[in-house]
């Protein structure tokens, strides 16, 4: 099932299979046998099911039950298969206070974020999609607001403004005014005004998007390993675009170099499975062998503007103050890929290069680094919410 989670915590549903519907229901009839709370929360989760909003005390409640012993066991099961039907197999965490585990709201809401990122349930491009079948109120606020303000997602977690975008980054992501991440939160600060001319600059017609996703997660799709983590991805209706941001990396290593001399059985399967979602979404037929001298991050990147399932993809390399030699590099490296998968009509492969205008905040910042001070995370929050640290050039643009 897809939901959306708001941010007081209640969930709305957004889509779901009819398998999907019968396990769930399957699992709340049995779960109203065990007793007279066992009734109940299968009640709630019944009209959960047809309001299509579950609210977080009925979230909490089958949580409870998820989670119960002694007299409450006869109701574990059940309530274990309800979860699985609602969240994609995972069994929710214990989300109310149980003998010494002294659960808080704030502890709660972070334990089901973690749950929630891995179970992948924000699947807020599906937020403007047509359904089938009767619409709850709720449902169609929802859609009436995603038309007219995109909604903006942190590891596919909804965050309300800017403000809490910026928060949602870890003092290590804003340590240091180096790393890409902080020029990439102030060029996008506006994002309503910045699409449209960001859209021209590469020939895109804007469609409303469904979607900007900061540090948007992919799933390895074979294998075991980390989700591929894409500095922003931006989902429009039948197109979706991953933007990766370039400042002062290093050039990070390639496939042969990831894999080692003697690959392993998983680095294979992980790096095949990445393939896999470009060649389904683009008709090539990359192995193995074709990307070994390519850059790991870009094909995993790659992969991951495909994940949406859209009718065309692109890849955008967002560089702040490049050098010509970095241009002159990552256009060979995009240029060699393009080349190579040979669908220019569903993926394409652009460089936006940014010239910074650093204020004398951010040039201070950047001193404070040089002398050695190793967290400036809190400065640089504060520069990026109050927008006085980076202003921006007219972007250059070169399609591959």
């Amino acid at each position: 099932m897809d939901w959306h989670w708001a941010n007081n915590g209640d969930l709305f549903l957004i889509d779901s299979t009819a398998d999907e519907r019968t396990r769930a229901s399957q699992g709340i009839a049995r779960l109203r046998t065990a007793g007279e709370k066992g009734e109940t929360t299968g009640r709630r989760l019944n009209e959960a099911i047809e309001k299509g909003c579950l609210p977080w005390k009925v979230v909490e409640s089958l949580s409870s039950w998820c989670n119960t012993d002694e007299s409450y066991k006869p109701g574990l099961e059940p309530a274990q298969a309800v979860s699985r039907a609602f969240f994609n197999e995972r069994v929710l965490p214990r989300l109310t206070k149980f003998r010494g585990d002294g659960v808080t709201k704030t502890i709660a809401l972070q334990r089901f974020a973690e749950f929630a990122e891995k179970a992948g349930i924000f699947a807020d491009r599906t937020l403007v999609q047509e359904q089938s079948g009767p619409q709850s109120v709720v449902q169609t606020a929802i859609r009436t607001t995603v038309q007219t303000s995109p909604p903006i997602t942190y590891k596919r977690r909804p965050v309300s403004d800017y403000s809490s975008l910026v928060h949602s980054y870890s003092d290590k992501d804003l340590a240091s005014p180096s790393r890409s991440t902080v020029p990439l939160l102030a060029y996008w600060s506006e994002i309503e005004e910045r699409l449209p001319d960001f859209a021209a600059a590469l020939g895109f017609e804007l469609s409303a998007p469904e979607l900007c996703g900061f540090e948007y997660t992919v799933p390895v799709q074979e294998g075991k390993g980390n989700d591929s983590h894409t500095d922003l991805m931006l989902l429009l209706r039948s197109q979706s675009i991953a933007i990766e941001a370039k400042y002062t990396e290093q050039p990070y290593e390639v496939v042969r170099d990831w894999l080692g001399l003697s690959p392993s059985r998983n680095r294979v399967s992980v790096l095949t499975g990445w393939l896999s979602l470009i060649n389904r979404a683009t008709g090539a037929a990359l192995e193995v062998a074709d990307v070994l001298d390519f850059t790991y991050q870009l094909v995993h990147r790659v992969a991951s503007a495909c994940e949406p399932g859209k009718q065309a993809q692109a890849m955008v390399y967002q560089c702040f103050d490049p050098t010509e030699k970095q241009l002159d590099d990552y256009y060979r490296q995009l240029s060699r890929l393009s080349r190579l998968i040979d669908r220019p009509e569903h993926l394409s492969f652009f460089l936006f290069a940014v010239n910074l205008q650093k204020n004398s905040e951010y040039l201070r910042l950047q001193d404070a680094w040089a002398v050695g001070n190793r967290d400036l995370s809190f400065e640089l929050r504060q520069g990026l919410v109050s927008r006085s640290l980076l202003d921006f050039g007219i972007p250059t643009v070169r399609r591959t």
